[in-house]
């Protein structure tokens, strides 16, 4: 009990000293006030106090309207820098802290996208794009590269607001400030297209040489049985349900439709079409 009754009496001097010295520094401050209005009181009676304050409140207005014009000039600039750099760079640029929020982005994520900034903002990154997937857990593939590395180059697939999906090549680089990334999302949608129509030719080209191939020095007797084969693999590569191969004459001025293949089978056919020159000339 005499414990406590100590613990007591030091909390309630503690608060009697801070109140005092609180009262203390309001009288003083009331004192000094008093005697600065009474100085000032003194001096506002002579003119040259109220042409001083005059000149000091003119240059004050016009430092406050020359940092304006300042300020609105410099905003004209940085607009005028964005939309020069939204036109020249197609990519759109973003800024995430490290839990996925966006917190800046560029005006191209509307081209894109179809997103406006405002609508982007503060919202996770996956409203525009998912890492793909090889099978393997592609965040951690992404937290070690750019632990090691400081960036990352992947792709993804991304989603507009129309819900149509644009394959994307992301480049990401570290923020030291708060642990973010910066992320750069390229469209590769026509380096896909080319690509893909490069490896479609490039195939096609390697079946014809093999069809090429087979009918070297063949005899005979195996034509009508290569040329079945040749057309079966053409109409499988091309994915259609029916081919056929045609004789023209030039003389009568027809075509004989002589092979077919119908997706199940390949048969030799003799059927003759009429057909004018000016579909197909002589050759």
């Amino acid at each position: 009990m005499k414990i406590g009754n100590r613990k007591y009496e030091i909390k309630d001097l503690i608060i009697v000293i801070t109140l005092s010295i609180l009262l203390a520094i309001f009288s003083i401050m009331l004192r000094v006030s008093d005697y600065i209005y009474s100085v000032l009181e003194e001096y506002s009676k002579f003119p040259i106090i109220d042409f001083s304050l005059n000149v000091i409140f003119v240059f004050l207005c016009g430092l406050l309207l020359i940092t304006y014009r300042r300020w609105r000039k410099a905003r004209q600039r940085e607009r005028e820098l964005k939309n020069v750099i939204d036109s020249i760079n197609p990519d759109v640029l973003l800024v995430a802290d490290k839990f996925h929020n966006i917190l800046l982005c560029n005006g191209v994520v509307e081209s894109m996208f179809g997103y406006s900034v405002d609508e982007i903002i503060g919202k996770k990154t996956e409203i525009l794009f998912q890492p793909k997937s090889n099978g393997t857990n592609p965040q951690a593939e992404i937290y070690d590269s750019l632990r090691k590395k400081g960036f990352h180059i992947g792709f993804a697939y991304g989603m507009n607001k129309q819900g149509k999906m644009i394959p994307l090549e992301v480049i990401r680089g570290n923020l030291s400030t708060n642990g973010g990334t910066v992320i750069l999302l390229r469209d590769i949608t026509r380096r896909m297209n080319t690509q893909n129509a490069l490896e479609y030719r490039l195939k096609f080209e390697k079946l014809i040489a093999n069809i090429s191939t087979r009918f070297i020095n063949i005899d005979m007797h195996r034509i009508d049985y290569e040329i079945e084969r040749a057309l079966k693999s053409i109409c499988q590569f091309m994915r259609i349900e029916r081919g056929y191969v045609f004789i023209y004459s030039s003389e009568t001025e027809t075509m004989m439709k002589k092979y077919e293949w119908t997706g199940r089978k390949s048969k030799l056919i003799t059927s003759e079409l009429q057909i004018s020159k000016e579909i197909i000339p002589d050759i």
